[in-house]
């Protein structure tokens, strides 16, 4: 496909035109481009010309796309991290394309797929801009649940933010807890008011807005307004009532306060001297009392943390219910299904299915281990935000599917691969 490495330097950032690399003259057009694929995660469950309206706007930003893929061919040579990332990444989608036989559809999509990688790897995407729009969307859910705190319990009223009548009929089982904030995904009702804002439920809201928080208090670049987004978007990982939100909350602050902040100046980066210190002494018995505070004294938190690891009524914890019915099904495997997976076809399975899961039921060891093949060379190559962002892909993968569908998947990986356009949280 044309690609040339070019080494990293480290005193400056990759190649000549930085352009190339959405760090700076982003066009109009490129900012919109980034603005809709900010949204293709939370768009992906709503009617579209095609599929759903996710994939319209992928088919729509293609001609764009590969206009900015051939100016970039001619114009400079790809920096070795992301050319290496972007292999990885082609590798999975190949496998897939050839893996339980061909079809137009397989091929098309994985087609589809490898030039949106390259694009991204060449830098044809404003990462920046991405950031910044996906940054206010997590804030602005920070914000809108507050208001939905503070109206239901205030005045008794949901506001409702899902427009669920253009919602798919495949996300049907959304429409209830969108609608009132009370019931979960199979119509029953909870004991605790659960809002997500403008995401269909509260883990989405939560898988979205972890990496911007990561950005955000563990990269050096930070700031009083990165600060105080920061607060804001923990705000909405907090209100989401996700369990799994509030746990990857406590653990990104927890290792802000001890491993990053030192309390002396600006400086935000790692440091050994910041674990044994008194700082980090004092905050550990601050953060341990307030955490004990929380949990005591905050219903929806302690009941979110309750409902992960308690079972209620003889019914399955959280952890329980999203991994068990999996497990089984994957136990089942022998022999060639084992190594390359059953089928691509998984409409049948009516239980949740992690990344992991139905990656290993679908593909096999084989396909599972060419999946984690681009995460885990983000976690050994980056450090800072981007370093934690792919510990906890690789960690919720266990519990969650969209780790491993396309448009989280792609998500994740525009910002992990913003990480190589710098050389502050790149390591060579």
């Amino acid at each position: 496909m044309g690609i040339h490495f070019r080494q990293l330097s480290r005193k400056k950032c990759p190649g000549d035109d930085l352009s190339f690399y959405g760090l700076k003259n982003a066009t109009p057009a490129d900012k919109v481009c980034a603005f809709l694929l900010a949204i293709c995660p939370l768009i992906q469950h709503y009617i579209g010309i095609y599929n759903n309206a996710g994939f319209t706007i992928l088919i729509l930003l293609m001609p764009y796309l590969g206009l900015r893929l051939i100016s970039a061919f001619k114009r400079r040579k790809i920096n070795r991290p992301c050319g290496i990332a972007f292999l990885l990444l082609m590798l999975f989608q190949v496998y897939k394309m050839l893996s339980h036989g061909f079809g137009a559809t397989k091929i098309l999509y994985g087609v589809f797929m490898i030039i949106v990688f390259l694009a991204v790897a060449y830098g044809c995407i404003s990462v920046e801009y991405l950031f910044k729009y996906a940054s206010t969307i997590a804030c602005a859910a920070g914000c809108l649940l507050l208001l939905q705190y503070v109206l239901f319990y205030g005045l008794g009223i949901h506001l409702q933010l899902v427009a669920t009548k253009l919602l798919l009929p495949e996300s049907s089982s959304w429409i209830l807890l969108a609608q009132t904030g009370l019931y979960d995904v199979t119509g029953k009702p909870i004991d605790m008011y659960r809002p997500s804002a403008f995401f269909l439920e509260p883990s989405h809201l939560m898988i979205y807005c972890f990496p911007i928080l990561c950005i955000y208090l563990l990269s050096p670049d930070i700031n009083r307004t990165r600060f105080t987004k920061a607060i804001i978007v923990s705000a909405a990982l907090l209100l989401s009532t996700s369990g799994m939100g509030i746990g990857i909350l406590g653990v990104i602050w927890v290792v802000f306060l001890v491993m990053y902040y030192n309390g002396k100046d600006n400086r935000n980066v790692a440091s050994i001297d910041n674990v044994f210190s008194k700082k980090t002494a004092l905050l550990a018995v601050a953060v341990a009392a307030l955490a004990v505070v929380v949990v005591t004294q905050v219903d929806f938190v302690r009941n979110a943390i309750i409902r992960i690891f308690v079972s209620k009524d003889g019914q399955s914890t959280a952890i329980d219910g999203r991994i068990r019915l999996a497990k089984d099904l994957v136990s089942g495997l022998r022999g060639s299904a084992l190594c390359f997976g059953e089928t691509d076809d998984i409409s049948n399975i009516t239980f949740n299915l992690s990344g992991f899961f139905s990656t290993f039921y679908k593909h096999g060891i084989f396909g599972l281990i060419l999946s984690y093949l681009f995460y885990f060379y983000t976690l050994f190559k980056l450090k800072g935000g981007y370093f934690w962002i792919s510990l906890i892909i690789i960690v919720i993968s266990y519990f969650t599917a969209h780790t491993h569908g396309t448009f989280y998947m792609l998500y994740y990986v525009i910002l992990l691969m913003g990480g190589f356009y710098s050389v502050r949280h790149y390591v060579e």
